[in-house]
């Protein structure tokens, strides 16, 4: 089953629009040393609006859950333009944690103390984000951040349930 958020960030596209903006008025603006630091700043800000515009309008995440023989496999697929790559891998049966909530990074940093997250969100401010926690061989925790929507959600728990299953076997 694969899911792709739709890019319904406004706030975030108001954010790079405004660095835009900003950018363009400070390259044309003072003189003198005025104008010197204008065009350190404008650029600056010219450099922020572009990666927030690649980052979070021109990038989609797909996230990929694949059923093998006893185990699914979890991808992310990461897609700038118009080259793709998985950007990560994971069975399920690795799956130590799904959920989400505010404050949920806090409480996983105190329950696994070597957990490293990735955030593979479209949406920066979405309220559709989920955190997947994985376990490797040697007892580091990687935290996958995303968004589903409820149907995911629910897919994933039931993969996560039927891998238990089969490893108490």
């Amino acid at each position: 089953m694969n899911y792709s958020p739709k890019h319904t960030d406004n706030a975030m596209r108001v954010l790079y629009g405004a660095n835009f903006f900003f950018s363009i008025v400070l390259l044309m603006l003072g003189e003198g040393i005025w104008r010197t630091i204008g065009v350190s700043v404008g650029m600056v800000l010219l450099v922020i609006a572009t990666y927030l515009f690649i980052r979070y309008e021109l990038t989609t995440f797909t996230y990929i859950l694949n059923a093998k023989q006893h185990d699914f496999d979890f991808f992310v697929d990461k897609i700038t333009g118009k080259r793709g790559s998985y950007v990560c891998y994971y069975p399920i049966s690795s799956a130590v944690y799904l959920g989400s909530g505010k404050g949920l990074k806090k409480q996983l940093r105190k329950k696994y103390k070597n957990i490293v997250f990735y955030n593979y969100m479209h949406n920066r401010f979405g309220i559709n984000k989920s955190i997947i926690v994985f376990q490797h061989a040697k007892g580091e925790f990687d935290g996958i951040i995303f968004e589903c929507n409820d149907a995911y959600k629910e897919y994933l728990k039931n993969a996560i349930l039927l891998t238990e299953k089969y490893k108490n076997r």
